[in-house]
């Protein structure tokens, strides 16, 4: 009973597994070199399954570690823009060109004192005024875009992206000339 023990221990699981389907092997103390052989490859197969479990686990780690940022980046922008709409006396959106226009990359918004332009070069939101330099808002910035299709109203499309990682946001809002009156909404795609 102890001998058999001891084999059933020093055999593994693989060989006992191809022992039954090999009939000719039963009763036989050592591993073949055709055991040897297969186990090994069934022992590198689910070795390259686990290994491709944690790679793709990896990837998406990675990939989401961006997110937050992104969203923080986003969600600023947002922040920002709602509180200088909520001061504003006029609102345009231009172009790429400059020219006035129902949708564009620029936003410009005139205050009672100041001058403010909203605008993004090389991944960064810039709020740029009259008054001084320009100021960075949020990086990762792929892309801007504001309209304006009723009178009050600006929609603000922004996407950010890093790493491999992508955040958008639409923002609505609704300005009138006193700030107590400014409504926002704001979704996450």
């Amino acid at each position: 009973m102890v001998d058999k023990l001891k084999k059933q221990w020093r055999c593994t699981p693989c060989c006992t597994l191809l022992r039954k389907f090999l009939s000719g092997l039963k009763g036989q103390s050592g591993l073949t070199l055709l055991e040897t052989v297969l186990a090994l490859f069934l022992l590198l197969l689910i070795l390259q399954s686990v290994m491709a479990l944690f790679w793709h686990a990896f990837l998406v780690a990675e990939k989401l570690q961006h997110i937050p940022d992104l969203q923080y980046a986003v969600r600023r922008a947002r922040q920002h823009l709602g509180v200088d709409l909520a001061g504003s006396i006029q609102v345009q959106v231009k172009d790429a060109t400059g020219q006035n226009a129902v949708s564009g990359p620029h936003l410009f918004l005139t205050m009672s004192d100041e001058m403010l332009h909203y605008y993004v070069d090389s991944g960064q939101l810039y709020r740029d005024s009259n008054h001084g330099s320009p100021l960075p808002l949020a990086e990762y910035i792929e892309s801007l875009n504001f309209s304006i299709h009723n009178p009050g109203t600006v929609v603000m499309l922004i996407s950010a992206e890093q790493g491999g990682s992508h955040c958008e946001g639409i923002s609505n809002f609704t300005y009138n000339r006193y700030a107590s009156e400014v409504i926002q909404g704001f979704e996450d795609i």
